[in-house]
């Protein structure tokens, strides 16, 4: 679906006429197609329609704040070297051609294709996949391996991956030890958002996933309502002081504090410290 009608669409739609049987097909690249080229879609329905008279598109929705960590792990992956913050306020702003995060607007789109049954599922109410092969009549355990799973990376190497975006380097040994040393932090209990930063991504979309959860009967969006709009500045500057990240202390780093550039840089002064470089990590709240 990348080309929007181009060779491969067509390719694909032979493909599925020499099935006989069903044919089930899963991408994000639909959902994008939808939203940022509707027209192209609704085409692809169209061709399609006469081959399969029974079209049934299958969406999960998940948590915004979920889902914003993970996709932002994912660019880091891919190379990224923007920090946390300044990647949820893009998205929040404009979608950046990334997966829409309006669900309200989306469904809208959805339905207004012609040709299809939409079907909304919640993707926090448990397995997504498990969920996915029930709605399609599939056996799990028909399946030997899942060649391929969408899961978000350990923390040490998204950090390790973060730090190394930012200075377009390798990592050396000193600094990878202080990224060891702070993500054995987190072994047993993973960093969250701060809670001034959920706040504000729940805040812009509540009112929205109230209808739809309405709608469809889903639990496992944020509704809760809040007038905290995402602004980095008062993400920050709000937050209460942090103490040494290496103290058993409650108020450790948040995801949006560790994967900052202030963060990157107690890492750096950190590696260059000694004998005792953990005393260089003590610090009273990241700002900018």
């Amino acid at each position: 679906m990348a080309a929007y009608g181009g060779a491969g669409v067509h390719e694909l739609i032979d493909a599925m006429r020499d099935c006989s049987g069903d044919v089930v097909l899963s991408s994000e690249e639909f959902i994008h197609a939808i939203h940022y080229a509707p027209d192209a879609f609704q085409h692809f329905l169209d061709l399609i329609g006469p081959i399969f008279p029974n079209v049934v598109i299958v969406v999960y929705l998940r948590s915004q704040a979920d889902y914003l960590q993970s996709a932002y792990f994912e660019r880091v992956k891919a190379g990224m070297s923007a920090d946390f913050s300044s990647y949820v306020s893009a998205r929040l702003t404009n979608n950046l051609g990334e997966f829409p995060l309006d669900y309200e607007l989306l469904v809208d789109e959805l339905l207004a294709l012609k040709g299809a049954e939409i079907v909304i599922r919640d993707y926090n109410s448990g397995s997504a996949v498990e969920d996915f092969f029930q709605l399609c009549g599939i056996e799990i355990g028909s399946i030997t391996q899942l060649e391929r799973k969408n899961e978000r990376s350990g923390f040490k190497r998204c950090l390790t991956q973060f730090y190394e975006n930012i200075h377009r380097r390798r990592a050396n040994a000193s600094e990878l030890g202080v990224i060891e040393e702070v993500a054995g932090r987190y072994k047993d209990n993973p960093p969250q958002l701060s809670s001034l930063c959920k706040r504000g991504i729940v805040s812009r979309f509540a009112q929205g996933n109230r209808r739809v959860s309405a709608a469809y009967r889903l639990e496992g969006l944020d509704c809760e309502s809040s007038d905290v709009g995402y602004s980095t500045n008062r993400c920050f500057s709000n937050e209460p002081s942090l103490l040494d990240p290496f103290e058993s202390d409650r108020r450790r780093p948040s995801i949006d504090h560790i994967f900052s550039y202030s963060f990157a840089a107690l890492i750096s002064t950190a590696s260059a410290a000694t004998p005792s470089w953990t005393h260089g990590l003590r610090w009273a709240g990241v700002r900018r």
